[in-house]
């Protein structure tokens, strides 16, 4: 059976239900933490990916277009 979900905003003052296992997360728990240089070298891997990536549709989009371009000509004429 699913959980009910609450619209009204939470009492500050309610009790925590410790059985509840999605409110007895542990922010500490060492399965939820990443390590820094572990997280900074992914961010590192996504950004190097994402110039690559700029940097190639920058080069082939002209390309593209004029060749897009080209096959309308074609196809209209």
């Amino acid at each position: 059976m699913l959980p009910m979900l609450r619209m009204e905003p939470l009492d500050p003052m309610e009790r925590i239900d410790p059985a509840d296992p999605m409110e007895r997360m542990d922010p500490a728990d060492p399965m939820e933490k990443i390590e820094p240089n572990e997280n900074s070298e992914l961010n590192d891997r996504a950004e190097n990916s994402l110039r690559v990536e700029r940097q190639d549709v920058e080069r082939l989009l002209p390309r593209f277009i004029l060749r897009a371009a080209a096959l309308c000509w074609l196809v209209t004429s």
